[in-house]
């Protein structure tokens, strides 16, 4: 069953590098990476329904804000980066990366809380096999993208499913009988 379930992330995982810029299979990606955590966390935290829809939630709340702040984040760098490209003055950037190391340190604590109050219905034990757990699943995950990098790049390049006139799919690349225009 686990084995299905990792297939069905790497379905998902696939999805979602292969068409870049559509967010929809970004979304569902995740979702399905988010499914697999429940899954799999459910089996290690060994919570009630109630007390699993809470936790989750929780855990939730701290995905969304990570993200969130990611993304101002990546803002921020860009504006500095304009800065430095435009031959801002040194009290210019003295204050762009003020702000910056400000909104990080902000962020940081705002994240905590809601971790903090994500593990503050767990016990010890369940705290430690939670943070045990993350750590072996981000590592899962990040594996499990690089195999599906590494795939598209075997192929020769793109990767992109190429359609014939019959509705074939088709990989673009390499590998394909010397054209990479079909033929199998």
């Amino acid at each position: 069953m686990s084995k299905m379930i990792g297939v069905l992330v790497l379905i998902g995982l696939v999805l979602g590098v292969s068409a870049p810029g559509l967010a929809q299979d970004e979304t569902r990606a995740r979702d399905i990476i988010d499914a697999y955590r429940v899954w799999k966390l459910t089996d290690v935290l060994d919570l009630s329904e109630e007390d699993m829809a809470v936790f989750f939630s929780r855990v939730r709340k701290v995905g969304e804000a990570e993200e969130s702040h990611r993304q101002a984040e990546r803002e921020a760098i860009r504006g500095i980066d304009d800065l430095v490209k435009a031959g801002a003055s040194d009290a210019e950037l003295e204050e762009a990366l003020g702000e910056y190391e400000e909104m990080r340190f902000k962020h940081w604590n705002e994240t905590q809380k809601l971790r903090e109050d994500a593990g503050s219905m767990l016990t010890l034990r369940q705290r430690a096999q939670y943070a045990v757990f993350e750590e072996r699943f981000r590592s899962e995950i990040r594996k499990m993208i690089g195999e599906v990098r590494g795939a598209r790049g075997a192929d020769g390049g793109s990767g992109e499913l190429q359609r014939d006139g019959a509705g074939q799919g088709q990989r673009q690349g390499q590998g394909q009988g010397g054209s990479g225009k079909g033929g199998r």
